[in-house]
Parts: C-alpha cells; sequence; structure tokens
C-alpha cells in the first residue's frame, strides 16, 4: 500500500534551516499544525480526523506546500502515515469482539446490514453512470456503506445514551458492522491486487490458504509464548507491534497485499491472547492496557500523518468543477444510511422516529473508508475529482451527524428509550 505524495523541490520558506535539516523542521511544523487544527475542531465538537484532514489540505495549497515542505519531509509524511494506516488496520482486527458478534440480536444485524447495503447498491449504481468501472464503483459503494463507529460511540457517550436501548441496539450494530468493513475491505483490496474476479478465487484459492497456514502456526506458537512469558505493559506493546508487522509482511510475501495481512494479523493475535488466556487469565487485563496504549500511540502519532496525506490530495478545485458530483454522492451518503435503517422497521420494534435518529448516528465516515480511497486513487481506479468529492463527504457527514443527533436528542429526550 504504497503511499506516495506529489514531491515538491524546496521548502523555500526554510531556507534559513541547514539543507540536510530541513526535512525534520517540515515533519514537525506539518504534525503541530495537524495538532493544533484538530485540537480547535474538537473543541468545536468536530471529529479529530477532519482536523487533521484540514491541516493537510492547507498544507497541499501549492504555496504553503512549496514553501514549508521539501521531497524528503513529504516522503516521510506518507512512510509514516502508511505505517500508522496498516497498524490502525491490524487494531481494527484485533479489537473485534467476535464473542459480542454471537449475541447480536436480529434487530442489530438487520440495522447493519441495510445500513451498508443501500448506501452500497446506490453509489455503485451512481459510480458507474459517471463512467469508471465495476471496481472503481465497488470500492465507492464500500465507502458509502461503511461507518465511524467509534466516532458514532463518543457522540453516544458525551450526550450520556450509550447504556440506553438506542445505545444498546447500535452497539450490536456496531458489532455487526465492523466486521462488515473488514471482510468488505479486504476483499476490495484482493480484487484491487488481482484485477479479477478468477484472480480472486485463486489467490483466495492458493496464496490465502499459504497464508492462513502459517499465520495459525504463528498464532500457536504466539499463544505459548504469551501462556509462559510475564510482561510488563511496555514489552506487550512491542510485542504486539512486532507480530502485526510481521503478519503484515507475511501479506505481502504471499501476495495477498500488506493491508489483507495486517487486517487478519489482528484477528490472528486476538486468537491467540484467548487462547492464551485459558490457562492466564490475567493476560486479558494486561492485553487490554497494551492495546490500549498501541490505541494511543497510533492516533496521537502516526494516524495523523495518514491524514495529512489524504488531505495533500485534495484538490478544492474540482470542488467548484464538479458541484453536482459532491450533492449527489454527499445525498447518497445521508440518504442511504438513514433509508437503510429504516428500512429495518419489519426487524425492529422501535420506532420510525427511533430509526431515523439511529440512521442519523450512524452516519459518520472514518479510517477505513479514507484507506480505501486513497488505495483507489493510487490504483487509479478512481480520479482525482471522485477522490476528492469523496473525502468531501466524509467530511460533511462526520461533521453535519452530532450536530443533528444533540438537536434531536435535545428536543426529545424520550427518543432514546423502547
Amino acid at each position: 500500500m504504497a503511499m506516495p505524495v506529489t514531491t515538491t523541490p524546496s521548502a523555500s520558506w526554510l531556507s534559513f534551516v541547514p539543507e540536510a535539516d530541513r526535512w525534520i523542521v517540515s515533519v514537525a511544523l506539518a504534525f503541530f499544525l495537524a495538532y493544533a487544527v484538530s485540537t480547535l475542531f474538537k473543541k468545536l465538537d468536530i471529529s479529530e480526523m477532519v482536523g487533521e484532514i484540514t491541516a493537510g489540505i492547507i498544507l497541499g495549497v501549492p504555496v504553503v506546500k512549496y514553501g514549508l515542505l521539501d521531497s524528503k519531509a513529504i516522503g516521510t509524511i506518507g512512510a509514516l502515515g502508511e505505517i500508522g494506516a496498516l497498524l490502525l488496520l491490524a487494531l481494527a482486527g484485533l479489537e473485534i469482539e467476535l464473542d459480542k458478534l454471537k449475541r447480536a440480536s436480529r434487530e442489530g444485524v438487520a440495522i447493519a446490514l441495510l445500513s451498508f447495503t443501500v448506501p452500497f447498491t446506490l453509489g455503485y449504481a451512481y459510480t458507474l453512470s459517471l463512467g469508471y468501472d465495476w471496481k472503481g464503483a465497488f470500492i465507492v459503494g464500500i465507502v458509502l456503506g461503511v461507518t465511524a463507529e467509534e466516532i458514532t460511540t463518543k457522540v453516544y457517550m458525551e450526550l450520556g445514551i450509550l447504556n440506553t436501548r438506542i445505545g444498546a441496539v447500535t452497539l450490536l450494530a456496531a458489532v455487526v458492522d465492523d466486521v462488515m468493513e473488514v471482510i468488505a475491505l479486504a476483499l476490495a483490496l484482493a480484487l484491487i491486487e488481482s484485477g479479477s474476479l478468477h484472480g480472486v478465487a485463486f489467490k483466495l484459492t492458493i496464496y490465502a490458504l499459504a497464508y492462513l497456514a502459517l499465520s495459525y502456526a504463528l498464532s500457536l506458537a504466539t499463544a505459548v509464548v504469551l501462556r509462559r512469558y510475564r510482561a510488563d505493559k511496555s514489552e506487550y506493546l512491542w510485542f504486539y507491534l512486532s507480530l502485526l508487522l510481521l503478519y503484515s509482511a507475511l501479506g505481502a510475501l504471499f501476495e495477498l497485499g500488506p493491508v489483507i495481512g495486517a487486517i487478519l494479523g489482528g484477528f490472528f493475535l486476538q486468537y491467540s491472547v484467548h487462547r492464551a488466556a485459558k490457562d492466564r487469565p490475567d493476560l486479558l487485563e494486561a492485553n487490554d492496557e497494551a492495546v490500549e496504549t498501541l490505541e494511543r500511540l497510533l492516533m496521537g502519532f502516526l494516524v495523523p500523518f495518514f491524514f495529512i496525506v489524504i488531505g495533500l490530495e485534495f484538490n478544492v478545485k474540482y470542488i467548484v468543477e464538479y458541484p453536482v458530483e459532491l450533492v449527489v454522492i454527499t445525498t447518497i451518503a445521508f440518504l442511504g444510511k438513514i433509508g437503510g435503517t429504516l428500512l429495518a422497521k419489519p426487524f425492529s420494534n422501535l420506532t420510525l422516529r427511533q430509526l431515523w435518529f439511529m440512521g442519523w448516528g450512524m452516519n459518520a465516515r472514518g479510517t477505513l473508508g479514507m484507506i480505501l480511497t486513497l488505495i483507489a486513487l493510487r490504483y487509479n481506479l478512481i480520479g482525482p475529482e471522485l477522490y476528492t468529492t469523496i473525502v468531501a463527504m466524509a467530511m460533511i457527514t462526520t461533521i453535519a451527524f452530532p450536530f443533528v443527533v444533540k438537536a434531536e436528542y435535545k428536543r426529545n429526550p424520550r427518543i432514546v428509550e423502547g
């Protein structure tokens, strides 16, 4: 998943800095800008992801880009962003609570499936109408269908409604959606790597079997190590990092791609931990601390660089030149989620008003969708104008939904009870 961005000759505003050291100053300034903008957005009750992308957009303005960034700095930002994205995908596999999936109600499953399927189908059809092939349409559909549950959960926690009827159903739907999201992402990446359905089948039957066999053996060995070796939190953290990067490398080795390797690696590591915890119950607490620390490391340091890359590729001129595409894509994103949730009414005893509220709550788009969008651009499956439109859509939906949800809850607090 190479993520290079267009290089520039030199950071002309930093000419007073020795040329050999200029790149580190550029990287530091980019990180500080991302931190400052995301902190401001957080105070305005807007997702930090949106703030970090905005920082990338600012850095992408030609005069700023040529003034502050040089080619080495851009390469460093891209490399750090790529590592952050890989580890974040691995963390998604590691954190999915598969035990809860077994307990997911018919209601939660129906809401998750329909709120994904409706925007996916509409996005797929619209992208085909723009002249893209089915692979590009498939990826756009996935990006429109996925939900950033971490953002929804955060808003529900702020409102104190996570333990209500609506909160409980949303969490169950989120578990199902997480699994669907990872599966869809893995399938999309397999399609990108192979270029055809026949290629996907071949990889899944040959390369994937070899990867799974070796990874399973590694997971068993990991369980033995975890069972016998007691370490402090920092040691577990570095052990996890090493393993997840190893699984990612194995994915690349077997031509499945490092991203698929990272996602599956998260599942394998989770399996190792739970297997070892049968003999070492205390391991679960140490695991939770290590995962929490890893998440803070990623979200606080590496992932912001990924969103900077997203913003650097954003070109405002395409918003001006293709306003209809932005309106249509954003409308599909909003109405697809809300409409899909409302269609789950036959499987739920929630009122239509409550389902409408949930539909708004599932309208945030997050990191996995942005990763897939950038990869699609790199492989020329979508053009820069559609890429810019999708990023803008993600920012609009993620900014808008908390205001609607909070306003509706303030107007009718009983809407969250069932």
